[in-house]
């Protein structure tokens, strides 16, 4: 009876009055019961447009995208065309990823209200979905002229600026959210990386320190750094951040990748393959991890288990113009491994003594460029001749002995010849000359003399750039040697040997996917295709 009386109650509520329950139902985090009584409204009263729109945000917040939409529609043939309902509806178009419907509606609500920022903001969010960067910026300069101290804007805006490549606007809105945030792990992050795009790696790891300290179980944020301290050349450090970030997130595909990397770049190159076939293992469409391992594969002389990697990758992506590139030149290098070697020709360097600054000075522009691999320290050796015999007298008769001249002595290696003080004043070919003279003897800190005065002489001097980025190859100074590689190809994109010489020094540093890229070229170029 009491169960009949409540009822009985119950159906002598009125529309408005469900609406009201409904109310508070949503205020107090009861969703499901709010909608029970919105549904039982709405067979009270199917007109109720309040109702609808009530319903309509329910159904949005519960996920069901579809309802909402016709909810939202059933408002407006009812004429209430608010802002607010056409926000709703576009809102439940983007989660159903009908952009366009979502953007028209985005737009009529602006058009009802013009200073309503909502529209804008979520708009905003579309435009950044979808890779509308500018659109995106557009929209939230109209939300902050509304709301000059909206972090969350101000946030959403340096991440459109940072897609577009535009890091310094990014980091001034960053600095902005920070001034009011200081321990906003999002902006830290996000400053922490458009820092690291400026190649201001040292301020980025500080940023990313802090993030860090703000969240620390964010494994992504190790990743993150880890990328920073590779790329300022301690890989140790970035081995420990890539370690954590899988601890924190076992199931971390990119984290096991990119902690390949640093394994490779330690010269553990098993482990390197581990993590890489683990994450994998994790995500078989990888496809990155499978040009990743591709190119250890590569770089190690394992051709044949190169190729399957590479064809793989190929197969999940076949409009990589790069993976086509890397797998023809694997297969290139597979039968050149499986053909007789070709007879190297013996290299003769004359001594120092034999060289002259007059000879030196008259070499022409195009030298032979610097060794084309790290490993290389020295040309191929040879065998000196047999002195010839002094001439023997035919007679007892006593004379003094003609003056012997020694044969002229050849070696493979000069004689390093002492370091100008100050250096001469030689033209830039001349130095350049010198300079390769000074590597053939071990002689770095003269090569790299040398190299400086034909580079202060002529900045835009390819071969003195990829000389000068070899002599720090060969100080382990990877670093400023591919600033150096990268910069003679700048001035010559044409130039095979600097392509070489950059694999090499990315390799040092972990680069493998940049190394593998380089050779590809380099191969792409001596083999004219």
């Amino acid at each position: 009876m009491p169960l009949l009386h409540a009822q009985d109650k119950r159906q002598k509520l009125s529309s408005s009055q469900l609406r009201d329950r409904a109310a508070n139902r949503i205020a107090t985090g009861d969703p499901n019961l709010a909608l029970a009584d919105l549904n039982q409204a709405l067979q009270i009263d199917p007109d109720d447009a309040q109702a609808w729109k009530m319903r309509a945000d329910v159904n949005l917040a519960l996920g069901d995208a579809k309802q909402a939409a016709m909810d939202f529609t059933r408002c407006l043939e009812l004429k209430l065309e608010h802002a607010s309902v056409y926000t709703g509806r576009a809102n439940a178009w983007r989660a159903q990823k009908q952009n366009d419907k979502a953007l028209a509606d985005y737009a009529a609500a602006i058009k009802l209200r013009l200073d309503d920022p909502e529209p804008y903001r979520q708009r905003a969010d579309l435009y950044l979905s979808m890779e509308r960067n500018q659109d995106a910026i557009d929209d939230l300069d109209r939300v902050l002229q509304f709301l000059p101290d909206d972090a969350s804007s101000y946030l959403k805006r340096a991440k459109a600026y940072g897609n577009a490549g535009r890091f310094d606007r990014a980091v001034a809105d960053l600095d902005n959210v920070l001034q009011r945030e200081p321990k906003n792990a999002g902006a830290l992050a996000l400053r922490a990386a458009a820092r690291a795009r400026r190649g201001q790696h040292k301020e980025a790891i500080a940023d990313f320190d802090a993030a860090i300290q703000a969240d620390p179980s964010n494994a992504r944020l190790f990743l993150a750094r880890g990328d920073s301290y590779v790329a300022i050349g301690d890989a140790a450090r970035a081995l420990e951040d890539r370690n954590r970030a899988v601890q924190l997130q076992p199931t971390f595909a990119e984290a096991y990748l990119a902690r390949g990397g640093s394994h490779h770049s330690l010269g553990q190159h098993e482990q390197g393959l581990a993590d890489r076939g683990k994450a994998l293992e994790l995500n078989p469409k990888f496809t990155v991890a499978w040009k990743a391992r591709g190119n250890a594969y590569f770089l190690l002389d394992r051709f044949e288990d190169a190729i399957k990697d590479l064809e793989q990758a190929a197969r999940l992506d076949p409009t990589d113009p790069e993976t086509a590139s890397l797998l023809q030149l694997a297969k290139y290098r597979l039968e050149q491994s499986k053909a007789p070697p070709p007879e190297v020709p013996k290299l003769v360097v004359v001594a120092e003594s034999a060289l002259t600054a007059s000879s030196l000075t008259e070499l022409p522009a195009k030298e032979v460029s610097a060794p084309p691999d790290a490993s290389q320290s020295s040309p191929v050796p040879v065998s000196e001749p047999a002195p010839t015999p002094a001439p023997v007298a035919t007679k007892p008769t006593p004379q003094p002995p003609p003056a012997l001249v020694p044969p002229p002595v050849i070696t493979t290696r000069t004689i390093p010849a002492p370091v100008p003080s100050p250096m001469p004043a030689l033209r830039p070919e001349a130095h350049n000359a010198r300079a390769r003279a000074a590597i053939e003897a071990d002689n770095l800190e003269l090569a790299l003399a040398h190299f400086n005065a034909a580079l202060a002489a002529r900045p835009a001097y390819t071969l003195a750039l990829n000389g000068r980025g070899f002599v720090y190859m060969k100080l382990r100074k990877p670093l400023p040697a591919i600033e150096d590689f990268t910069a003679a190809i700048k001035l010559d994109p044409n130039y095979a040997n600097a392509y070489r010489n950059r694999a090499a020094a990315r390799k040092l540093i972990g680069d493998v996917e940049g190394a593998a890229a380089d050779l590809a070229m380099e191969h792409k170029l001596l083999s004219g295709r």
